[in-house]
Parts: structure tokens; C-alpha cells; sequence
């Protein structure tokens, strides 16, 4: 168990802790054990369930990233397509202007891919 783990709040159970039971849970965040008053609780606590689904979302973010490298590596051999050959300098422009970007947590981002 992390240290930090120590400092969060427990959810608060009438039940003892008994494995046999269908209310005992097994965190996926942090692997606690725990007994739940709720049957569809799957977490030990909401901050838990807040880290788990943010590392879900930075992992997916994580893998677009690393497949546009890809692309962009093996761009020598071009992508079968009907639109136009866009010039491997024009890609990377575009990845450096995303990697500068900043995204707005409350309302997201939109942008326009003809301004790219």
C-alpha cells in the first residue's frame, strides 16, 4: 500500500471484513480490501476511482501520442489514400503545435483541423 493511500478516507462499512462475503471488494486502484454498504461499489474511496479512470484517460492519450511518432517516423512510405500527400514538415508542425497546447479541464478543447 502507498503511503499516500494511508491519508485518504476510508468508506465506512457496518460489515466485518470476510472474503466469503458478496459485499468484500478488492480495490483495482490500490488492491484494499474493503467491505461496501453500496453492492455496485467497485472502488475503496472516490479519490481512488478519480486516479484510477485519470490514469485510464492519460494512458489513452499516452498511446495517441506515441502511434502519431509512429506515423510520423514511418512516413517515407505514404498512407494509401484519396486525399493529398501532406508534406512530412507539415505533420510535424502539427504535433509540435499540439504538444504546446493547452486543454482547458472544465470545457475541453476544440480545434479546427484547417487551422493545423
Amino acid at each position: 500500500m502507498n503511503a499516500i493511500n494511508l491519508l485518504k478516507p476510508k468508506i465506512k462499512s457496518y460489515y466485518k471484513l470476510d472474503p466469503s462475503s458478496h459485499r468484500f471488494r478488492i480495490c483495482p486502484n490500490d488492491g484494499e480490501k474493503f467491505m461496501t454498504n453500496n453492492l455496485n461499489r467497485k472502488f475503496c474511496g472516490d479519490k481512488c476511482a478519480d486516479e484510477f479512470h485519470n490514469g485510464l484517460k492519460r494512458d489513452a492519450g499516452n498511446k495517441l501520442l506515441e502511434e502519431a511518432k509512429t506515423i510520423i517516423k514511418n512516413a517515407s512510405s505514404p498512407l494509401q489514400s484519396n486525399k493529398p500527400d501532406i508534406p512530412i514538415d507539415a505533420v510535424k508542425k502539427n504535433v509540435s503545435i499540439i504538444d504546446t497546447l493547452t486543454i482547458d479541464s472544465v470545457k475541453g478543447s476544440d480545434f479546427n483541423l484547417d487551422w493545423l
